[in-house]
């Protein structure tokens, strides 16, 4: 042990110096004397301390301030009356779960909440001042439209901090006052989150959802701003994997971007309008409008999926400075209903498009209805069998206490949608102090090995650019010759499937 070093080292020092007879003899009866020894014994004190601080562990170094605390989030309750064992919860007692699940905690942001930095937003979170190693090599971005409960998104934030990352908040115009100040002030607490100037009025259609998370990219993709990854999100979207585990499935993407991508019901877009390059302006560049697909001018073929998605860097920067989006959303915020499933996914899936980390139509046009999963956010539709808590609103589960242990801990995706204050504060609270424990107390070799490689190598979209950058690199090594393969004759032989046992 450290101090039992330096405990060592000042015995040593005494008995050579200030030990005994010998101190006796030197003191004597001069006050003087005493007093530089003292002084020395003093001096000696301080140079051993510092050399045990230069070499003590940093662990034991840290400030309060950049030391994982304990989680916090229990403070925002007036009592622990109804205050759930977590522990229980994550170890699927089914007793326990349905006695306290039929008094849930709820809540709603107060009217008075301390948001000064120091006293307040900091105070009521951790948000570790520096990153690791590893997130330095590969940070992440987020881009989040935000309406209504503040405290639940300051939480969700500190769930999945990195002050290395990025965060852009995107505020429907439709917001009270309170909670756009409260957003606004978060921002200026932590300098890598930003607020967008414009505000877009969002609605159950999906109207402006788009516009608003192009606005987000905009603002994140500027030079000084790096990231590799960054998730589109809606307000109650819930991280289920820490900033770490992120850092890793994001990783074994290998630059692909992840979106669902399925066939487009009937109605949702005027398809008899001419969709051609030329027409919609695709490309900023405008050459590229008119090459030829087979034949003939490319158009824009639909896809859909939903909203949260994740796109590479190299994808963002694609959509904002190589197309020119402005009359395509123009004209797709036209539409009626789930107008905001549109764009990314078309534009992911499109062949004639050729997005860095996209995907192919082939496995869409194969058979009609295919849905190609990603893992960037999980839901239970419709099925409330499936629902641990049996609560449906719009035909969608909303999670409780009974999900936590054998969805959200085990489900390999990004992010689930969606847990409510208003439903289950208990539940939410139990997860982040989980992901709290996760992210700060847990060790990177644990944390990683929960992740299953496989299931994120053998998503489709991941494999297909595996497969056609291995096309690409054999074609040109056979220049010259006939032994070439054309593109569309190879993609006749690509798995499009995806294994539904990894997914749920």
């Amino acid at each position: 042990m450290r101090i039992s070093t330096f405990n060592r080292r000042y015995f040593l020092f005494t008995r050579e110096f200030g030990s005994g007879e010998k101190m006796s003899l030197m003191m004597g009866r001069r006050p003087f004397v005493q007093f530089f020894c003292c002084f020395l014994c003093a001096l000696a004190t301080l140079f051993l301390l510092l050399i045990d601080s230069e070499f003590m562990p940093w662990q034991f170094r840290l400030s309060s301030s950049t030391a994982p605390l304990k989680f916090s989030g229990w403070d925002l309750l007036n009592s622990t009356e109804h205050r759930p064992e977590c522990g229980r919860v994550f170890s699927k007692d089914s007793e326990y779960i349905a006695k306290i699940s039929r008094k849930r905690l709820t809540f709603e942001d107060p009217i008075w909440l301390e948001m000064d930095c120091a006293e307040g937003i900091r105070k009521r979170n951790f948000f570790p001042p520096e990153g690791d190693t590893e997130d330095a090599e590969f940070p992440l971005a987020q881009a989040r439209i935000v309406y209504k409960d503040y405290v639940f998104l300051e939480k969700e934030l500190a769930s999945s901090y990195s002050p290395l990352n990025w965060y852009c908040y995107s505020i429907d115009h439709k917001a009270n006052s309170l909670f756009r100040l409260r957003v606004k002030l978060l921002s200026a607490c932590l300098p890598n989150v930003i607020v967008s100037p414009y505000e877009f009025v969002v609605d159950g259609g999906g109207h402006n959802i788009t516009r608003a998370h192009l606005d987000c990219l905009r603002l994140l993709t500027v030079p000084e701003k790096r990231w590799k990854y960054v998730a589109l999100l809606q307000n109650h979207d819930v991280a289920i994997k820490t900033n770490r585990e992120m850092g890793q499935i994001y990783r074994w993407l290998n630059g692909a971007n992840d979106v669902e991508v399925t066939w487009l019901p009937g109605g949702r877009v005027n398809e008899s309008m001419d969709w051609t390059f030329e027409t919609i302006r695709m490309f900023r560049n405008a050459n590229r409008n008119f090459l030829n697909t087979g034949g003939f001018p490319p158009k824009l073929v639909f896809s859909k999926g939903y909203v949260e998605s994740s796109l590479s860097r190299k994808m963002a920067e694609f959509m904002l400075n190589d197309l020119d989006l402005t009359e395509t959303v123009r004209r797709l915020e036209s539409g009626g209903f789930g107008i905001d499933e549109i764009l990314i996914p078309s534009l992911h899936a499109s062949d004639a498009i050729g997005a860095p980390g996209g995907f192919t139509r082939e496995c869409i046009e194969r058979k009609e209805g295919i849905r190609v999963q990603h893992i960037t956010r999980v839901s239970i539709w419709y099925d409330v069998k499936k629902c641990g808590s049996g609560h449906m609103r719009h035909a969608i589960c909303i999670f409780g206490l009974e999900d936590l242990g054998d969805k959200l801990a085990a489900w390999p995706h990004l992010f689930a949608n969606k847990l409510l204050p208003e439903f289950d504060f208990g539940a939410l609270l139990c997860w982040w102090e989980e992901m709290h424990r996760r992210a700060h107390f847990e060790s990177r070799e644990r944390s990683l090995g929960r992740l299953n490689r496989a299931i994120y190598a053998d998503l489709p979209h991941v494999r297909f650019q595996k497969f056609a950058t291995e096309l690409k690199k054999f074609n040109e090594a056979q220049q010259g010759t006939k032994d070439g393969i054309p593109f569309r004759k190879a993609l006749a032989f690509f798995n499009c499937s995806t294994d539904e046992r990894n997914m749920n």
